[in-house]
């Protein structure tokens, strides 16, 4: 018996949306883990907010790098024509520029928060932008939109737990 599925319906191309998305989910959790990390260390606000941006800048490049080749090698796998061979590109651009501007978020506490609440406040951003890419998501999708949110909050979580782990064992 075979099952009738609903088509999402998002306002991009579906491979741009997904960059975005992917890029926001990854930009804003690792970026807050780094930060709580640091943090936890002790270490100075210009050494935290310096090495999360130099942090950032890499990742992201590395999440778009990483779009890129998996999406090429698909196309190729796929044999697409040559006029489809820079939507890698586009979508690598994409991710990047997701990733880099959603990273950024959890380093604005650092600038501009006492420190005493600075942890609370970037995993308060955290929580909240996950919460709205999580929206998006499945306003456009509508599949398992409440799943998925969950899932994605406890992903981040995890993430930032690693984080603390880590800044723990620093320490």
């Amino acid at each position: 018996m075979r099952l009738f599925r609903k088509t999402a319906h998002v306002p991009i191309d579906h491979q741009y949306f997904l960059s975005l998305l992917g890029g926001a989910e990854a930009g804003i959790a690792t970026t807050t883990a780094i930060v709580i990390a640091l943090l936890i260390e002790e270490l100075s606000v210009s050494i935290i907010a310096t090495t999360a941006v130099i942090t950032v800048c890499v990742q992201a490049f590395n999440s778009a790098a990483s779009r890129y080749v998996g999406m090429r090698t698909s196309n190729e796998i796929e044999n697409e024509e040559d006029h489809e061979r820079f939507q890698p590109l586009m979508n690598a651009m994409m991710q990047y520029i997701a990733h880099f501007s959603v990273g950024l978020l959890p380093i604005m506490p650092v600038l501009f928060v006492e420190r005493d609440i600075v942890i609370a406040v970037s995993c308060g951003v955290a929580f909240i932008t996950t919460l709205i890419v999580g929206t998006i998501q499945g306003k456009f999708i509508k599949l398992q939109a409440s799943t998925n949110l969950v899932e994605m909050i406890i992903i981040c979580s995890l993430v930032i737990l690693v984080g603390v782990g880590a800044g723990f064992l620093a320490r």
